[in-house]
């Protein structure tokens, strides 16, 4: 029996300055820098990417995740609605 993924797929919490969602494979993209980031990537306990499909792939879990077990991880956006990844310091 499939689940119905709209609830998942429509999952945002908001703020007046972000919003968290579910992954889409349009991140991919956004996120390839991230997942290349070899100290990112250790807090994780894995390898970075070395391509954008490598990131897509990654992406894609991510949705598996939420289509099989409702839970997943999210994508924060800022209040202009991209994705965005900056360094912490």
């Amino acid at each position: 029996m499939a689940r119905d993924t709209s609830s998942w797929e429509q999952l945002r919490l908001h703020t007046e300055r972000l919003c968290l969602r579910a992954p889409t494979p349009q991140d991919a993209e956004a996120l390839y820098e991230l997942f290349a980031d070899e100290e990112v990537m250790r807090g994780l306990n894995r390898n970075p990417v070395s391509a954008v499909e490598e990131a897509r792939a990654m992406t894609e879990a991510g949705t598996a995740g939420w289509r099989t077990d409702e839970l997943g991880p999210f994508i924060l956006e800022a209040n202009d609605r991209q994705v965005s990844v900056k360094p912490v310091s």
